[in-house]
């Protein structure tokens, strides 16, 4: 699951934007971070949620 490929766009809020995400991320077995992810707003608040919801995290540097 790409959350650039979540179907909405440009012109969608960045709020329902990660809303989508964050309803994907609960679909997954697992979430990948790639490199630079700590400067993304959206990726913060991806990871915390996969920690609430013990989703595994990957890492990828």
């Amino acid at each position: 699951m790409n959350p650039f490929k979540n179907g909405l766009t440009e012109d969608d809020t960045w709020e329902r934007h990660l809303a989508v995400d964050i309803i994907d991320l609960l679909q997954c077995n697992a979430m990948i971070q790639l490199p630079g992810w700590e400067d993304s707003r959206g990726a913060k608040l991806e990871y915390e949620i996969a920690l609430l919801k013990q989703i595994p995290i990957i890492n990828i540097n």
